[in-house]
Parts: structure tokens; sequence; C-alpha cells
């Protein structure tokens, strides 16, 4: 089983024993102390079963670990220094990108009101709504790629998200 350590330092290390000159620790000297290395402790908050699994053992710790990784994720994404997707970046960054998706979400609204009034043919109601799917679908994907996993956990983007998977959901996996 994988053990999860804290190293602690010795006693006189902490007090400013060993050290150099007027007593102060020199930041600059070896993690050793005049006693001997850092020791390795078990850390007793740490539960078993999240030792063996690697797991974060508190709701708390677990939110601190998504808060710090998400910042760096997102400088990395929001800069493009070391970017994975590249080309899904610079297609979702352009005003033009923005642009097309509030025609396909004006023209998504016009479909409804034909699909509510249920004014044309059953053919072209049903290519419409598959292709408004595939469209937000494949919007949602850019996204995805360009800012990277942490856009999904943005609070104003879970309303789109939900609209998205909903749509995929009836369109192309219950009701087919």
């Amino acid at each position: 089983t994988k053990e999860v350590y804290h190293y602690t330092m010795n006693s006189s290390t902490r007090s400013g024993g060993a050290s150099s000159a007027g007593g102060k620790a020199d930041p600059t000297e070896s993690n050793v102390s005049s006693t001997g290395p850092r020791r390795p402790s078990v850390n007793s908050n740490t539960s078993r079963a999240s030792r063996e699994t690697g797991r974060c053992s508190s709701r708390k710790r677990c939110h601190k670990w998504l808060k710090a990784k998400g910042k760096v994720h997102q400088r990395q994404f929001k800069d493009g220094v070391g970017h994975p997707f590249p080309w899904a970046r610079s297609i979702i960054m352009t005003q033009a990108f923005e642009n097309v998706l509030a025609f396909l979400i004006v023209l998504n609204c016009v479909f409804i009101g034909l699909q509510a009034s249920e004014e044309g043919s059953e053919l072209m109601l049903d290519l419409g709504e598959q292709f408004f799917t595939f469209s937000f679908f494949v919007d949602l994907l850019l996204r995805v790629l360009g800012y990277g996993w942490t856009w999904l956990l943005e609070k104003e983007n879970f309303l789109d998200i939900f609209l998205v998977v909903m749509s995929v959901l009836v369109t192309w996996i219950l009701v087919p």
C-alpha cells in the first residue's frame, strides 16, 4: 500500500539551535540539522482508504487542491504558452466564432418556434434538430479543448453544458 508522508523537522532545527551565526537558521543550508536529516512521519489525518486509493480524505483538502490546480491550468490556457491544442484556442478566441454562435442561437430560437407551431415538414424539423445539436456539441468540445477542463467547472457555463448534454441525450441517444 502507498503511505502518505509529511516531512517534519527535528526540534533543534525548528528552534534555530543548529544553524549559523546568531542562532538563526540559514535558508541556504541543506535540510540536514546537527542531529540528522528530516524524518518522515505518517500523517494521522489521512485515512487508510485515501492512502491506498490516492484520493483526498477531506472535502476541504480536495477543494483546495482543485482550486490550486485550476489556477495553474487556467493560467496556461489563458496565455497560450504550452497549450496542448493551439488550433482550438485560436478558433475560440476569435470574434467571428462568437458571432457565428450568436447567430446559431438566434436561428435555433426561430427553429424552436417553428417546431412548436408544427409548421414545416417533418424531415426539415428533424434535420434542423440534428444540425443544431451537432453545432452546439462541437462548440462545447472546442471550448473544452481551448479553455481546458477547468472551463467545465465555472458556474457561468453550467447551463450551457446542461443544455448540450440534454440535447445530445434526447436527439442522439434516447429518442432515435
